[in-house]
């Protein structure tokens, strides 16, 4: 089987057209935080203030008394929320049409559910900042960097793995935080209930699933001994064997694009953790022999992406943080990924 074929120059266009629209979109987004509220003027004792409000409830601060230095604030301000305001509804719109086009030449890759929550956690600013991906959807990363597209064999899943860094407090919004993550859920998928022993995973009414993972809050962190624990929170993180390095590993951020043809940004372990995490899986023996051989195949495949269109090796200066038992598997990882050959893989025997 093909590991992954290569986009055109068609497809690579409106790829990074709709990613430049997109940067351009989160930043007027970002911008418009700065407006939440209003400003309006307010008399007190005869005389008028500036008044700035603040979320909903109509809280905030006075500015000062008018005078030409708060006449020009108020000026500045609305100004500058009118021209946000006609710049993101111009970006939507551009948008809009790129999300048409990406759809149209098969572009659009990360399924809607998963999108969705990642767009969520990104809004949240928690992407990024105590949240990432892992598991299979963290590929769709890879292809993007690469301006490739997998084999759809290699990428069905009914999961998604987020690996949750307990060092860091997640700061979400009001409306969210009283409920924690399964709120944030429920705001993509309201059928999203907690499930399974220790409450580390959510499911919703179609089976689709997601686990939490914590990352080892004890530094320094060293490879040799890395262990998982569980999070005191309303999803409580899974123990998972074949995490081995990834939460130590360094973010690796893109765009790919989603299912209804919107971009949508990953936060993902650097790809040659995950091809070593993915090998070390096809060999466990306690891991499903219906999966072994896909775990093979995605190792394979996302090394091949580092080392003929990323430029990240496998060498010593990489892997000196690795046991002696991992560096001497590299050879089965990388065999015949100096060519693109319509090739399938032999799982080797260890």
């Amino acid at each position: 089987m093909a590991r992954f074929r290569e986009l055109d120059s068609e497809q690579r266009k409106i790829y990074l057209n709709s990613c430049q629209v997109y940067r351009a979109f989160m930043d007027e987004i970002k911008l418009s935080f700065q407006f939440s509220g209003g400003m309006r003027w307010k008399k007190t004792g005869g005389k008028d203030y500036l008044f700035k409000t603040v979320g909903r409830n109509g809280n905030g601060k006075s500015m000062g008394v008018r005078s030409p230095i708060t006449e020009n604030i108020f000026e500045k301000f609305h100004k500058a929320k009118s021209n946000n305001k006609i710049r993101t509804e111009s970006l939507r719109a551009s948008l809009d049409q790129q999300s048409k086009l990406c759809k149209a030449i098969g572009i659009n890759r990360i399924p809607r559910i998963p999108a969705q929550i990642l767009r969520l956690l990104d809004k949240e600013n928690v992407l990024g900042n105590g949240v990432s991906v892992l598991g299979t959807h963290a590929i769709y990363a890879y292809e993007a960097a690469a301006g490739v597209i997998i084999d759809n064999s290699l990428m069905e899943t009914m999961d998604v793995d987020l690996l949750y860094d307990a060092r860091r407090k997640l700061r979400l919004s009001s409306e969210i935080s009283q409920s924690g993550l399964i709120g944030l859920l429920k705001k993509v998928d309201k059928t999203f209930e907690l499930a399974g022993e220790g409450h580390y995973r959510a499911i919703n009414n179609k089976g689709f699933m997601v686990e939490l993972v914590k990352k080892t809050p004890e530094p320094p962190f060293k490879i040799e001994s890395q262990c998982l624990s569980t999070i005191k929170d309303d999803l409580k993180a899974a123990e998972i064997n074949g995490l081995k390095w990834l939460d130590s590993a360094p973010p690796f951020r893109r765009t790919a694009i989603a299912e209804d043809g919107y971009p949508v940004d990953l936060v993902v372990p650097d790809p040659r953790y995950f091809a070593l995490n993915k090998l070390c899986m096809s060999q466990e023996d306690g891991r499903d022999p219906v999966k072994k051989p896909r775990d093979f195949q995605q190792a394979k495949a996302v090394a091949d992406i580092c080392l003929n269109y990323l430029a990240m090796p496998f060498d010593e200066a990489f892997l000196k943080v690795f046991p002696e038992s991992i560096r001497k598997q590299i050879p089965y990882l990388i065999d015949g990924l100096d060519s693109h050959e319509d090739s399938s893989f032999d799982m080797p025997m260890f």
